[in-house]
């Protein structure tokens, strides 16, 4: 071959490597591109599992919290340390939930870290640590929920009365309600109250359902008492500087230092109204020693004979806006 063949030879070549370099970068682009779409896939699957665990933790927490009330009302026996057991216990259904995703090979992993009372009592704290990985795209992030105890489709129950009157012949359930038969009366008798016969069959709600009326004053109409009636009516429980949160109130707390619940317990109806009685505020009721005070009757409602009466004292009154003593 003479030098023209080689001059001709060479400049083909360098004819060609810029058309072979393009191919390159073009190949490079196209696998990055396909990686980048790879990386987004797996980061929407991610975001996904992220989002489902954010869903599903509270509706496992209000169940959780269910399956232990009910225990204790049950068993009649309060928790020791009933936010180390949630927490345990709400871990366990976690995990259930987390252990299906490996067959979509993907790695997840939810540590419950704490669970604890919140500034508003209708609302647990809950803190969590999620982990989700698929190949190299993975996701970390510490969860803080604020979880409600309230559903009007699948409510809570107080389980504290059950653990106050257990061993004074015990509460009972009836529909949405807590019956108290004479428990409640050998209770306060036991601590030497006076006047505790009008809580005979006294009774109270069970499941924890918020109170509309808000700010509590409005309840107060010193004529025909409409609003606390049909408070009354409906069970409503109350925020409470005084009454225990539901977690303390799994521990068999009327009072504890967080900010808490309360709830009246009704007298049935009489035909003779009664001056004083204790207060039936349920946190001064389940009270031991001087955290027992007494009310004065105020009617709330009559029907022919039967008259409709709550004790109250005077801080109570007027947080409702009721009458003052």
């Amino acid at each position: 071959m003479d030098n023209d063949g080689y001059v001709m030879t060479g400049t083909s070549f360098l004819l060609i490597l810029p058309v072979l370099i393009l191919f390159i970068v073009l190949v490079e682009l196209n696998y990055e591109d396909t990686e980048s779409e790879v990386q987004i896939m797996e980061s929407e699957k991610i975001l996904q599992v992220f989002q489902d665990l954010e869903f599903n933790i509270p509706r496992l927490t209000r169940q959780v919290l269910k399956e232990e009330a009910y225990f204790v009302i049950s068993s009649k026996k309060p928790f020791i340390d009933v936010r180390k057991i949630t927490r345990d216990n709400l871990q366990f259904k976690v995990d259930q939930i987390t252990q299906n995703y490996d067959k979509c090979g993907l790695q997840v992993n939810c540590t419950v870290l704490s669970i604890k009372e919140s500034d508003d009592p209708f609302e647990v704290e809950l803190t969590s640590l999620v982990v989700v990985q698929k190949d190299n795209v993975s996701h970390q992030e510490i969860l803080q929920q604020k979880i409600s105890i309230i559903d009007p489709y699948d409510p809570l129950p107080d389980p504290l009365p059950f653990v106050k009157c257990n061993e004074y012949g015990g509460a009972s359930i009836n529909g949405s309600r807590i019956y108290y038969a004479h428990s409640l009366v050998l209770y306060l008798e036991q601590r030497g109250e006076k006047n505790g016969m009008v809580y005979e069959n006294a009774s109270s709600p069970l499941f924890i359902n918020q109170c509309p009326y808000d700010p509590f004053v409005c309840h107060g109409d010193p004529v025909t008492m409409e609003t606390l009636k049909n408070c009354l009516d409906n069970g409503f429980y109350h925020e409470s500087n005084d009454g225990a949160c539901y977690l303390c109130r799994l521990e068999g707390k009327n009072t504890c230092p967080h900010q808490g619940l309360e709830v009246f317990i009704l007298p049935p109806p009489t035909n003779n109204q009664s001056d004083t009685a204790p207060c039936s505020v349920d946190h001064v009721l389940f009270g031991e020693g001087g955290e027992i005070y007494p009310g004065v009757s105020i009617q709330y409602h009559q029907e022919e004979n039967l008259i409709f009466q709550l004790f109250l004292d005077d801080s109570h009154r007027k947080k409702y806006g009721l009458p003052l003593i």
